[in-house]
């Protein structure tokens, strides 16, 4: 015909490629990041109440940041007190943000044990911001705890 004339092949010919589907990725929850604004005094004993309250949960404190993003805990080898950051006289409540993981190397943590360590952390202050650390094929898919900054809430308005 006038299509095979032009160097068109007949349907019956035409070869398809097999449709490939992308491979699946397996993406689990392994930690938290938490703002909280804690009831206590910042410093060892904001850590001392957190690992507290998380005891008996399936995670772990990791690390503790003021909202300045200065490590409170654990602190750096040879690294002294300010005096502001982990002062013991710093009034409460304090804004802190912490970094809770799973327990167990290789362990996620489920809805339920998200919402175990929520309640846990609620003794010892408010949170206000939650950001889950997922991991994809066993790497993670999160950076550093103080990566994102949150806007701190306005009262009364819009920002």
């Amino acid at each position: 015909m006038e299509l095979e004339a032009q160097g068109a092949r007949p349907c019956e010919e035409m070869l398809v490629a097999p449709f490939t589907s992308p491979r699946a990725v397996r993406t689990r929850t392994v930690g938290l990041d938490i703002w909280l604004e804690a009831h206590r005094r910042v410093g060892d004993s904001i850590s001392g109440a957190l690992t507290a309250a998380l005891c008996g949960t399936h995670a772990r404190l990791e690390q503790l940041e003021d909202a300045a993003g200065r490590r409170l805990w654990p602190r750096a080898v040879g690294t002294e007190s300010s005096g502001s950051a982990g002062d013991a006289h710093s009034v409460s409540p304090v804004q802190v943000r912490c970094r809770v993981m799973a327990r167990s190397a290789g362990a996620h943590l489920s809805s339920e044990a998200l919402g175990e360590v929520l309640a846990a952390l609620s003794r010892v202050g408010n949170w206000t911001v939650v950001r889950r650390l997922d991991e994809s094929d066993g790497r993670p898919a999160f950076g550093r705890l103080g990566a994102i900054e949150i806007l701190p809430p306005t009262r009364g308005g819009t920002r």
